[in-house]
């Protein structure tokens, strides 16, 4: 699968380098870093049930981040999988 990260408010640009953290089924998690097109990649199978995508370090210029998800091996569409998006990670000191 893979997915393109994009700015809303920001002219509708590209987020390149980053990071982004995957959950999938809760008990395999990992940091996909985008590239200068601001799309990432990573491994899913139809057995999938719940993926997670949160973006954990961005530029700060980032106003309102938008995941596009692109699912060609139609993992989404064989079962039933909730998707949770979280779209910055924010810290309270």
């Amino acid at each position: 699968m893979s997915f393109q990260l994009k700015d809303k408010k920001g002219a509708n640009k590209h987020v390149h380098h980053a990071t982004v953290r995957v959950k999938i089924d809760k008990d395999h998690e990992f940091e996909v870093t985008t590239d200068g097109d601001g799309k990432g990649h990573f491994g899913a199978s139809t057995d999938m049930e719940n993926l997670s995508l949160e973006v954990v370090d961005a530029d700060d210029t980032v106003i309102d981040p938008e995941f596009i998800l692109h699912d060609d091996e139609d993992y989404l569409k064989e079962g039933e999988v909730d998707i949770d998006i979280n779209e910055r990670l924010v810290s309270l000191a």
